[in-house]
């Protein structure tokens, strides 16, 4: 009887901390995506209006889109980490989470 409370406690923790990972992680992609890649996107458009009025410099827009695929690539990031912790909270509570 206390290998079976102690595997509960165990499954409990696991889906504990699953859930939890879940949560930091949709947290996080939702402040990469209205934070991070919104005013990147914001910063490129407006470069790139700059320098096609001949405004900003070649080396402005570049910087401007390497900010851009930098936010990106944190963003992506952000959202394969989601994706694995969903995973992992399913494969916790061999359940399906619902939306998926």
């Amino acid at each position: 009887q206390q290998r079976a409370a102690a595997a509960e406690l165990a499954v409990r923790s696991e889906v504990e901390s699953a859930y939890q990972r879940c949560l930091s992680y949709a947290n996080l992609v939702r402040q990469v995506e209205a934070e991070m890649l919104s005013q990147a996107r914001r910063v490129l458009d407006t470069t790139r209006y700059s320098y096609e009025r001949g405004e900003a410099s070649l080396v402005e827009f570049l910087d401007a889109q390497r900010a851009f695929n930098e936010a990106m690539q944190t963003y992506n990031n952000a959202r394969a980490n989601y994706a694995r912790s969903l995973y992992e909270l399913e494969s916790a509570t061999a359940a399906s989470i619902a939306g998926r």
